[in-house]
C-alpha cells in the first residue's frame, strides 16, 4: 500500500467517525430540548406548541361565545302529579336543590352550552344564565346555588370556571380555575376545594373563587377521590378491577392509613358517616363507620358515592341500587354496564333498609341513578339519569 493510499484510507474512517460522532450529538441535543418544552413549557398550548402535560397551575380563559340568544318563553314542569317527575329532557351537566320549608328551587347547567336554569316550587322554569361556554359536561354548585364552578373539556385538558349566579344580570362573571382541577367542592360564601395532580402525587387547595389560594394537604398519590367532610378530609385510590383500595385520612396536611382497604373500594362521606363499598369473593359488600366513635353498621345494599345521600336531620341515607347480587363497580364506572334502580332508605343506626320505590315499574323504564342528591329541606330526591343525562326528582 501506497502512502497515498494509506493517507486516503485514513481520512475516510477519520471523515466517518466524525459523522457519526456528529449524528449522535445530534440526536442527544433534539431529545434534550424535547424533554425540556414539554416539562417545561408553559405557553399557550393551542397553536403548534407541544401539549402541556397538564400539571400546569396557570389557568386558561373561558371560551366565551358572544351571541344574542333569543329570550325563551318559560316552560311549566308538573312537579306535582307525580312523586317521581322527569324534570328535563336535555342532558345535564350538574344541579342543585335548595330552600326552606316545603318550598325548593332546582338550579341546573345543560350540557354543552353552560346555561343554567332554575325550576320553581311551582313548576316554573326560566334561564337565568345566557352565558354559553361550549363542551361544558360538568357542573358543580354550592348548597346555597350562589355560586358555580363549570368544566369544560377542550382536547385532553378539563378547563375549570368558577362564577357566581345571578338571575338579575343572567350573565356570569367568571374567574378561572387551574386547567384539570379535581374533585371539585363548592361551598357556601364562593370556597372551592379541589386537587391537581403532579409528578410526585396529588396536592388539595382551596380558594374563593380563584383568589387567595391555600394549600391543604399532598399526598403520593396522583389518581385519588377526595372525600370532603365538614371537619375532616378522606382520599382513596381510584377503583380498579382486581386491585386493593386503601381509605387514607387527612391530618396536618398529610395522610394517615386507616383500617378500611378492600379490592375495588369506593367510599362516600355521608353527614356523619363513611359508607364504604369493597368487593369480597366477587361480590360487593358495603357498610357504614361512625366518623365520631368508629362504630361499623350493615350497609345491607350496594353503596356507590354517585347514588347516595345523606339527610340533614336523621342519621338515614338514601341510595339507588339494583337487585343484583355480582353488579360489578368498575364496569359502571366504564360505562360497560347498567344498572335498573330501586330507591332505598336506609337507617344507619337502625340497621336496616327500606325500599322507597321501584323505579321501572313507575317510570315505565329502567333508571340508572347518578349523582344523587338531596335538598336542604330534606323533601325532594334530585338525580340523573346515567343513560341520557336528564334531569329527575322524588317528592319524600
Amino acid at each position: 500500500m501506497t502512502e497515498v493510499e494509506f493517507r486516503a484510507r485514513y481520512n475516510k474512517g477519520v471523515n466517518r467517525s466524525v459523522i457519526i460522532t456528529a449524528g449522535v450529538v445530534l440526536i442527544l441535543v433534539m431529545v434534550g430540548v424535547w424533554l425540556y418544552l414539554f416539562l417545561f413549557n408553559t405557553g399557550d398550548t393551542g397553536g403548534e406548541g407541544v401539549v402541556d402535560p397538564g400539571f400546569d397551575l396557570n389557568p386558561r380563559p373561558a371560551n366565551v361565545i358572544e351571541e344574542n340568544l333569543v329570550t325563551e318563553p318559560e316552560y311549566t314542569v308538573d312537579t306535582e302529579t307525580e312523586r317521581l317527575s322527569q324534570l328535563t329532557t336535555k342532558p345535564v351537566a350538574g344541579f342543585v336543590g335548595f330552600g326552606v320549608g316545603t318550598s325548593s328551587r332546582i338550579r341546573y347547567v345543560e350540557q354543552g352550552t353552560g346555561h343554567i336554569y332554575e325550576i320553581s316550587t311551582g313548576g316554573e322554569e326560566r334561564m337565568i344564565s345566557r352565558t354559553t361556554i361550549p363542551r361544558v359536561q360538568e357542573a358543580h354548585f354550592s348548597p346555597d346555588g350562589e355560586t358555580v364552578v363549570l368544566v369544560a373539556f377542550n382536547d385532553f385538558n378539563r378547563d375549570v370556571f368558577a362564577s357566581p349566579v345571578d338571575p338579575e344580570s343572567e350573565a356570569l362573571s367568571i374567574t378561572d380555575l387551574p386547567v384539570n382541577a379535581q374533585n371539585i367542592d363548592v361551598q357556601n360564601g364562593g370556597s372551592v376545594r379541589y386537587t391537581f395532580q403532579t409528578n410526585e402525587g396529588s396536592v388539595g387547595y382551596e380558594s374563593t373563587l380563584g383568589t387567595d389560594v391555600r394549600e391543604l394537604f399532598r399526598v403520593p398519590f396522583r389518581s385519588i377521590t377526595a372525600l370532603w367532610g365538614k371537619e375532616n378530609t378522606w382520599v382513596y385510590n381510584r377503583p380498579a378491577e382486581g386491585l386493593p383500595g386503601y381509605l387514607y385520612e387527612i391530618v396536618g396536611g398529610t395522610y394517615e392509613t386507616t383500617s378500611y382497604t378492600g379490592y375495588t373500594l369506593v367510599a362516600d362521606y355521608l353527614n356523619g358517616f363513611l359508607g364504604v363499598t369493597s368487593v369480597r369473593d366477587g361480590n360487593p359488600e358495603s357498610y357504614f363507620i361512625s366518623v365520631s366513635s368508629g362504630d361499623r353498621f350493615d350497609g345491607f345494599i350496594t353503596l356507590i358515592p354517585e347514588k347516595c345521600d345523606s339527610f340533614n336531620e336523621t342519621s338515614a341515607v338514601v341510595c339507588a341500587a339494583g337487585l343484583v347480587e355480582d353488579f360489578s363497580i368498575t364496569d359502571w364506572y366504564k360505562g360497560l354496564t347498567q344498572s335498573s334502580d330501586f330507591l332505598w332508605t336506609v337507617d344507619v343506626l337502625e340497621t336496616e333498609a327500606t325500599l322507597l320505590e321501584n323505579l321501572e315499574q313507575t317510570a315505565g323504564r329502567s333508571l340508572d341513578i347518578s349523582t344523587l342528591l338531596i335538598t336542604e329541606n330534606d323533601n325532594l330526591i334530585l338525580f340523573t339519569n346515567k343513560t341520557d343525562g336528564t334531569l329527575w326528582s322524588y317528592e319524600l
